[in-house]
């Protein structure tokens, strides 16, 4: 006599649709030379080299994601962007285990944040006092995988 509506699968509808526009996109990024922990913008006829195909622009993005401490400068002020692994260096009361996993969120939560990351797999992380290394791969929506090795 009444009708039937699937509520569950219309509310999970909606929160994918929503998830979706919050997606950031990436636009244009230009390519950084990182050497001694120094950012260097290629140039390239006068100009900064921009970064062409996703793959380079993940690979970009990631570079500096991870060399950026959480909301250390105005510009990321409220973006949510950045690592707080810096605030885990000398801690050696915290279980490498704990680091890798916390380290692990925040790279999976800023990566699944662009519209064209579909997530991660094979990561692995190592922070001590003086360095960080990490290796993981990216699935992008397309199919294609960005290995990100270093750190």
């Amino acid at each position: 006599m009444f009708p039937t509506m699937d509520l569950d699968g219309i509310a999970n509808q909606i929160n994918e649709e929503e998830n979706e526009l919050n997606k950031t996109t990436l636009g244009r990024i230009f390519m950084i030379n990182f050497i001694e922990n120094k950012a260097t913008i290629i140039m390239e006829n006068g100009r900064p080299k921009e970064c062409k195909i996703i793959e380079e622009k993940v690979k970009m993005y990631v570079q500096v994601l991870l060399r950026t401490a959480y909301e250390k400068f105005k510009i990321y002020k409220d973006t949510e962007f950045g690592m707080t692994y810096f605030n885990y260096r000398g801690q050696r009361n915290l279980p490498q285990g704990f680091m890798e996993s916390e380290i692990k969120r925040e790279i999976e939560k800023s990566l699944l944040k662009l519209n064209v990351v579909e997530r991660i797999q094979d990561f692995s992380a190592k922070l001590t006092s003086v360095e960080f290394k990490c290796n993981f791969e990216i699935i992008l929506k397309d199919g294609q995988t960005v290995r990100i090795e270093g750190g």
